[in-house]
């Protein structure tokens, strides 16, 4: 994997003068309005949270879209369209592993330069070919009112989301045959910007599978979004497998549950309810055994970004993306109750050579091609 990848983006943040280019307020002063381009994104350091540095020179910007008026025709060189166009003649033309790629919602408390910096770190550790990345205004502050601030923001940049979506979908029905491999990521309260945007999509453009998966990390949505209609259960239609990974000991989802969300539980933490009742294409993975991780000075992250950080989530994840089958997939074992094989954990001591247990390490295996 290259030290340096460009990630392309899209973002309905306000644009700011200076190296952080854009801000924690609306484009225009409308959450509807929003701008793609893309930026380069090296690594010069293994810096946990600082180690990705984005080149503010190198951004590129396309003309500015307004997703008040859906027109899935009109492309820019680096929007989500364009991005699965280049994907699948990318698969096509390579016999490299990495023959996906994927789409990041980021979560709270995270500026757009972190978020690229992220985006860049997530697509280098999932061994990703490409990445996608949509910014929404996040304040990029861990403090109480900075968090109900981003709420706000990601609930009311659910039409620009959607917008980005739609042309997506446009564009991955056209294709008609051969499909790119995408996977969705979204974490934290990426998934509540990604609850609120499915509900904008019409049913007839979110009916067939077109991401190879979903994977929902840490995050922080009703702990039944996925069984409910007008939350997150059009995403199943979407995906080929859905995946919810939580840690019980993640304190910024306990936090927001006791103090904003009136102790409802959220599925970051406590993971899928009546798992048992949902498609068996909806899994579980437990990571509170190996979900602490910390930033570059050792300053915990409180158990929330195991998703681009954990070394044994990072094994876990690149052989589901891989295609290993559940039950295969070595540093793994069966939660009790297991769901019918659904409810995985991950331990920390997985040394184990026994099946479903094995040490954080590369794993075998590539995605086949996918037919619509």
């Amino acid at each position: 994997m290259s030290d340096q990848v460009r990630v392309r983006f899209a973002t309905n943040r306000n644009p700011v003068p200076g190296p952080s280019l854009f801000g924690p307020k609306y484009r225009d002063n409308n959450p509807k309005h929003y701008v793609t381009g893309s930026i380069e994104v090296r690594r010069l350091s293994n810096l946990p949270d600082t180690g990705w540095v984005p080149d503010p020179n190198s951004v590129q910007l396309d003309s500015p879209i307004d997703a008040s008026v859906f027109q899935p025709t009109t492309q820019n060189r680096n929007d989500i369209a364009t991005f699965a166009r280049d994907r699948l003649a990318a698969e096509l033309a390579s016999t490299a592993t990495s023959q996906y790629g994927l789409i990041l919602l980021p979560g709270f408390d995270s500026t757009f330069m972190d978020s690229m910096s992220r985006a860049a770190q997530v697509m280098s550790n999932y061994k990703a070919g490409d990445i996608f990345c949509f910014s929404w205004p996040s304040q990029g502050k861990l403090d109480l009112a900075s968090y109900k601030a981003d709420r706000d923001a990601a609930a009311k940049s659910a039409n620009a989301v959607a917008d980005s979506l739609r042309r997506l979908f446009a564009i991955l029905r056209a294709l008609k045959g051969n499909l790119p491999i995408l996977h969705i990521v979204a974490h934290s309260m990426g998934n509540y910007a990604l609850q609120n945007a499915v509900q904008l999509i019409p049913a007839k453009e979110r009916s067939a599978l077109l991401f190879e998966s979903a994977f929902l990390m840490a995050a922080d949505v009703n702990y039944d979004a996925l069984s409910k209609a007008n939350e997150l259960k059009p995403l199943i239609t979407l995906a080929k497998k859905v995946l919810a990974y939580k840690n019980g000991g993640d304190l910024a989802l306990s936090l927001s549950s006791s103090i904003l969300i009136n102790n409802y539980p959220r599925l970051g933490q406590w993971g899928p309810r009546d798992l048992g009742k949902l498609p068996k294409t909806v899994n579980s993975v437990d990571c509170s055994d190996v979900g602490s991780t910390q930033g570059d000075n050792g300053e915990s992250h409180y158990g929330h970004q195991y998703y681009r950080l954990s070394p044994w989530v990072l094994n876990d994840v690149v052989q589901v993306l891989a295609g290993i089958p559940a039950n295969k997939i070595a540093g793994r074992l069966p939660a009790i109750p297991d769901e019918g094989g659904r409810a995985w954990w991950i331990p920390y001591d997985s040394g184990s050579t026994s099946r479903g247990r094995g040490k954080p390490g590369k794993s075998k295996g590539k995605p086949a091609r996918r037919k619509k």
